[in-house]
């Protein structure tokens, strides 16, 4: 068990609609059984089926203890060896979302994706959410390097000469993509359903009068195939949707920001700006369109994006475009 001071330690009790869930399953597989044994019908008993693999799922996948002790240096795990260091943390999500902690921040999961994966901590942590995500994004620090991007390197040098380095921040994009994982317990539950509806076709053909069995089980069997394949579709995402993604950068200083990302390509003085907001973004690449995450920078007639493509987190790229960035009365 972790020792030290309790605000640096994270708690994850058990999720209440995890509990939830769990307990109707059994009172669902219970009452079944019961009708079956009492009414001697067994296809109670093959209804049945349903919760009661959803139970066994549910058992099966149980997640271990996820508590964590936040150091100088980054997340210590407590039933691992696993660390997340602070530097390598290249985004952050509160509640599926990049959200501004200077505002009102709508509670949820916290989602961090760093160079060797993704890590979710469920809503019920304690601290909260919104604690955690706050202080996760004080602790990653700026980047203190040159753009990658050949085409903004010279911007770079220019604002370096003229500001100096320390007030001048360039974002490269992320090594590779880390896809969100998809939880195990869906996996589990959706082969299990799998099961289910196969099991409920074999019982058709021993049962010609029960003509519910049959579409009952194609039913499940479609849906739960469908939703188990869209698991691994998923975590096999390889693209953000964005044309040569790796070459994108962002520059930022007393002077302007400056990017090249996809089709978008430019310097934007800070008097040019009228609005900075979080959204989403549609990109399309090839055959393939992508809602992405990002900061909308509007200027007269157009608003330009900043995706959640690059190795800090969003949040930390929205604070330094409006620390500079000066809204103009009456917006």
């Amino acid at each position: 068990m972790f020792q030290g001071e309790p605000e640096n330690v994270i708690r994850c009790p058990a999720s209440a609609g995890r509990r939830f869930v769990f307990a109707m399953m059994v009172i669902a597989l219970l009452g079944l059984i019961t009708a079956s044994a009492v009414l001697q019908n067994s296809e109670f008993a093959w209804g049945a089926l349903l919760p009661g693999v959803i139970v066994f799922a549910l058992l099966f996948s149980r997640p271990a203890n996820l508590n964590a002790r936040m150091t100088d240096s980054g997340i210590e795990f407590e039933e691992s060896d696993r660390t997340i260091l602070y530097s390598d943390i290249q985004g952050l999500l509160l509640a599926g979302a990049c959200q501004d902690p200077s505002g009102k921040l709508r509670s949820g999961s916290v989602t961090i994706f760093h160079k060797n994966g993704s890590e979710v901590f469920p809503k019920s942590i304690q601290p909260d959410p919104e604690t955690l995500y706050s202080q996760l994004l004080s602790l990653i620090d700026l980047p203190d390097g040159p753009p990658q991007s050949d085409t903004l390197k010279t911007f770079y040098s220019q604002q370096v000469a003229m500001f100096g380095s320390e007030q001048v921040w360039a974002f490269n994009p992320r090594e590779f993509i880390v896809p969100r994982d998809v939880s195990g317990v869906m996996k589990i539950m959706w082969a299990a359903l799998v099961v289910v509806g196969i099991s409920w076709m074999i019982h058709s053909g021993s049962r010609p009068d029960l003509t519910y069995w049959l579409p009952l089980g194609i039913g499940l069997l479609i849906v739960s195939f469908i939703g188990f394949l869209a698991c691994f579709a998923r975590n096999s995402s390889a693209s953000f949707g964005i044309p040569n993604w790796k070459q994108s950068g962002i520059v930022i200083s007393p002077g302007g920001i400056a990017m090249v990302q996809g089709t978008h390509k430019g310097v934007l003085k800070w008097e040019e700006l009228r609005n900075v907001h979080f959204g989403k973004q549609r990109f399309v690449s090839g055959h393939q369109i992508r809602n992405i995450r990002a900061i909308q920078m509007q200027v007269a007639g157009a608003e330009i994006p900043v995706a959640d493509i690059y190795d800090r987190p969003l949040a930390i790229i929205h604070e330094q475009i409006v620390g500079y960035w000066k809204e103009p009365e009456g917006s």
